[in-house]
């Protein structure tokens, strides 16, 4: 789990560049001084650099993903810009180039993987910062609540008037957080014993993971450890 951070703007995510693009956008501030979420878009078109759609129209999203796996960075991250109105104070926004599914331009492998590494420094950098742990869920409806979120959760008498349609597809939301949890929380130890009982727990550094596995060991559980990235 690595980034690297300066003035408010990455240069690189768990090993894939960030290009930063500064605009002078319209901004807005998050209500807890911080993001307690990640917002899901798809751009309707097919540029990677979506920098000349968002200064004509003076707002957007934090990042895009471009379709090979390359990653912008318009607005510092804690001077956002408006991308889906209220939403826009709790959620950093992330655009993705895709016209949606079914088209000449949809969601790629790469793309998402670049994505699942960009959030997960996000989360990371959140935590260490503010000491606040975005949750690793997708939290399906127009609330404000913390974790990931498509732009379709939003209502038209929420923050979605226009009635976007932009969503992850062709990656369920289960693997696509189950890869930020790698990363994030690369090591998992598993244990249970002879009586039935299970537990497991997921760890950010790799000291700690053993620590805990190695005190049920001496207490007779049988421990697995598991590194995921």
């Amino acid at each position: 789990m690595s980034y690297k951070l300066k003035r408010g703007y990455f240069s690189e995510v768990n090993g894939t560049a960030v290009t930063r693009q500064p605009l002078p956008l319209s901004t807005t501030s998050f209500v807890e001084g911080y993001p307690t979420g990640i917002l899901f878009h798809y751009t309707v078109g097919c540029n990677d650099d979506i920098s000349p759609t968002l200064r004509s129209k003076n707002f957007g999203a934090t990042f895009n993903v471009g379709r090979k796996g390359g990653i912008f960075q318009y607005r510092p991250l804690l001077k956002p810009s408006w991308h889906a109105y209220d939403a826009s104070r709790y959620y950093i926004g992330i655009e993705h180039t895709s016209l949606g599914p079914g088209s000449t331009c949809e969601l790629t492998d790469p793309q998402l993987e670049a994505s699942v590494r960009l959030s997960a420094a996000i989360v990371e950098w959140v935590w260490r910062k503010f000491d606040f742990t975005i949750p690793l869920v997708h939290t399906q409806g127009p609330a404000l609540v913390p974790g990931f979120k498509d732009h379709a959760d939003g209502t038209k008498d929420t923050w979605n008037p226009n009635v976007h349609v932009d969503r992850l597809f062709n990656w369920t939301w289960s693997r696509y957080l189950g890869r930020v949890q790698s990363l994030v929380y690369p090591y998992t130890v598993y244990a249970n014993r002879k009586d039935g009982e299970q537990r497991s727990r997921d760890f950010r550094d790799r000291a700690e993971a053993l620590e805990w596995g190695l005190r049920l060991l001496d207490n007779g559980w049988r421990v697995t450890f598991r590194k995921w990235a």
